[in-house]
């Protein structure tokens, strides 16, 4: 393993915002060869965030994967990543905000780059994030965006219910989705969410390998839905959980 390899691997290291400024630092560089930093369940918080934010909007900087997964990021610090991302859209593929507390309207604010074309935001992640119905909207509108560079969403352990994956659904079913991997696990999903997933997947076949609904309650019904759509020869999902 590479001295940029360990480098890269900072979770559960007890650090603070104070050690931002310094990775912003090394962001910014030419010379920097990181391309993936994970520094997941430390207590940076929006202030670090922030700080980390000034390296990633630089156009030097190549990372291309984060991993903010347990850091007391809110709204705020989705503001201040999103802006980083509108100044420097073209690297990053993958974003891990998982275990924090952005809301609907933080993730609102990171689907609006979805639909930037110079963006190359792969991979989502924002599982446990106390999101509901409402930021689901905006990102069926992010789905449904021919430029959107999408590939994987994971919303797992959210309180997005059936009204929220009918949101979604909307999206999913356009032909200019190209989206092929959703969690959804832990998601209060029922029958009714299964029929708009289902619909959707009739609508557009064509992408979806992989669905991930465990620990929902969808029923033998709700199964039964979403069995009849693999019978299509267009259908390309692999894998069901």
């Amino acid at each position: 393993m590479s001295q940029c390899d360990l480098f890269s691997r900072l979770n559960s290291c007890d650090l603070t915002e104070k050690c931002c400024e310094a990775l912003a630092s090394a962001l910014r560089s030419n010379s920097s060869p990181l391309r993936e930093l994970d520094l997941s369940h430390n207590d940076l918080q929006d202030s670090g965030v922030t700080l980390l934010s000034a390296g990633l909007g630089d156009s030097h900087c190549k990372l291309e994967i984060l991993r903010l997964s347990g850091c007391r990021v809110t709204e705020e610090g989705c503001s201040s990543l999103t802006s980083a991302l509108r100044s420097n859209p073209s690297h990053l593929r993958e974003l891990d905000l998982s275990y924090n507390h952005p809301g609907d309207s933080g993730v609102k604010l990171l689907s609006a780059l979805l639909v930037d074309p110079s963006c190359k935001l792969e991979k989502l992640k924002v599982t446990q994030c106390e999101l509901g119905e409402e930021c689901c909207e905006a990102l069926a509108s992010a789905l449904r965006s021919n430029s959107s560079p999408l590939r994987e969403l994971d919303l797992s352990d959210n309180e997005l219910e059936d009204s929220g994956v009918k949101l979604l659904s909307a999206g999913l079913g356009d032909s200019h989705c190209k989206l092929e991997i959703l969690r959804l696990s832990g998601c209060r999903v029922t029958e009714e969410g299964c029929s708009s997933l289902a619909s959707a997947l009739s609508s557009n076949p064509s992408h979806l390998r992989e669905l991930d609904l465990s620990y929902n309650h969808p029923g033998d019904s709700g199964v039964k839905l979403l069995s009849a759509v693999l019978e299509d020869p267009s259908c390309k999902l692999e894998k069901l959980k």
